[in-house]
């Protein structure tokens, strides 16, 4: 296997030496900092002090920020692991109890079991499918931020999500307190792998192909629905609906169907949800050029996937040409979360019988909703770069045979 080197500089508080070896770290982290009965409860506390400032007293201050400090090491001590075992993202990452034995040994032990067995490498698989570590760092630095706060804004970010963070970060102190009893674990993967790893999300080079298919598998979802001149159709009405004001649903009704936005805006989350789970590979892909660039002269605004043929409406050539480049930065410009958010506010508003007043905070509508129109038509170039074809009217005489070319 092809690896690279994780190096301490890339981490806020994990030192080299245990960047090197994280068994390190768990062992002087349970042995001489804390034990894991302690450990689990400063976890609660933390939560609760981060996202309810009434829970937040003036005793609970100074021990809450040390424990997010020491929770945002173990996180990085946990990614070192993940990325040096090789560990696979899990799509149902929240799916604590596949079998009934699971829940009963939880709840009679309480102990975390897959398959019949304590496994704190599949725990710490979910936990990095969940988020990646950047967004972690995110999640953590929140609850740091909750710690100052004397208003209840910070438990509006979370919302009911932090029952998944808690669970999460929980069973991640209770993987690393099992690696301290069975470093095994880690020996047997680590005795074949080098002994250093850089944060590159790299993939060995002849696996190339298998990972452009699994971008591809992930920005598929919204056109398993419907065709893409259907989106752009969608978001054309969507679009004009938000800032106007309808006496209803019926007043809506003829211009576009309300009803469908309820069904496209899910459908938007979930691949809003996938494309966070592979943007920083895209990105590290095609810096490496893993993902070659077409030259702007060889595309079009216009294309065709087998019998049908769409116009780009979006997209300037640039970004057609190196769709894989684009599509992390076009979504980069929020996070998951806030993409969310605009869903729910333009979804709201389209609904609203009141006029859309375009205030500081909402004058980036324009600009926001274009960005959503881009990743879409990207996602789509993506999905199906292997079978469109680019459909050229300049420059081409009308019997030409180069007339589409790939």
């Amino acid at each position: 296997m092809k690896t690279t080197k994780l190096r301490g500089h890339e981490f806020r508080y994990l030192v080299k030496e245990h960047v090197k070896n994280p068994l390190n770290y768990i062992e002087n982290f349970f042995g001489h900092e804390t034990d894991i009965q302690y450990w689990l409860r400063d976890i609660h506390l933390l939560i609760n002090a981060g996202t309810c400032p009434e829970m937040n007293n003036s005793e609970c201050k100074q021990n809450n920020g040390y424990v997010c400090k020491q929770l945002i090491e173990q996180v990085e001590a946990a990614y070192v692991i993940f990325r040096k075992q090789d560990l696979k993202e899990e799509t149902m990452h929240l799916d604590f109890f596949p079998t009934h034995e699971n829940l009963i040994r939880y709840a009679n032990n309480g102990e975390y079991t897959i398959n019949g067995e304590i496994n704190p490498l599949d725990t710490i698989a979910k936990f990095f499918s969940y988020q990646n570590l950047e967004r972690w760092y995110y999640i953590l630095d929140e609850l740091w931020m909750g710690l100052t706060s004397y208003e209840n804004k910070h438990n509006d970010r979370f919302g009911d999500r932090v029952l998944a963070i808690r669970e999460l970060l929980l069973r991640l102190a209770q993987a690393m307190y099992h690696l301290s009893e069975r470093p095994d674990l880690l020996e047997v993967k680590a005795a074949k792998n080098e002994s250093e790893y850089t944060e590159s999300n790299q993939i060995e080079e002849n696996t190339g192909n298998s990972q452009s298919i699994t971008y591809r598998n992930k920005l598929k979802y919204p056109f398993e629905y419907t065709w893409l001149e259907d989106w752009q159709k969608f978001l054309s009405f969507w679009e004009i609906s938000i800032p106007k004001a309808y006496a209803g649903w019926e007043d809506a009704f003829r211009e576009y169907k309300p009803a469908d936005q309820i069904i496209y805006t899910q459908i938007m989350r979930n691949l809003f949800e996938h494309i966070n789970e592979i943007a920083s590979n895209l990105f590290h892909d095609q810096s490496k050029k893993k993902h070659s660039r077409h030259s702007i002269s060889w595309v079009s605004t216009k294309v065709k996937q087998g019998n049908k043929v769409y116009n780009i409406e979006s997209l300037s050539l640039a970004e057609i040409a190196a769709p894989h480049y684009y599509l992390p930065r076009l979504f980069w410009e929020h996070s998951l979360e806030e993409w969310k958010m605009l869903f729910d506010d333009w979804s709201e508003q389209s609904l609203s019988t009141e006029p859309f007043i375009m205030e500081e905070d909402e004058a980036t509508f324009p600009n926001d909703f274009m960005k959503l129109r881009k990743i879409i038509e990207i996602s789509f170039l993506i999905t199906y770069q292997d079978e469109i074809e680019f459909i050229y009217h300049e420059n081409f005489k009308e019997n030409d045979n180069s007339l589409i070319k790939k």
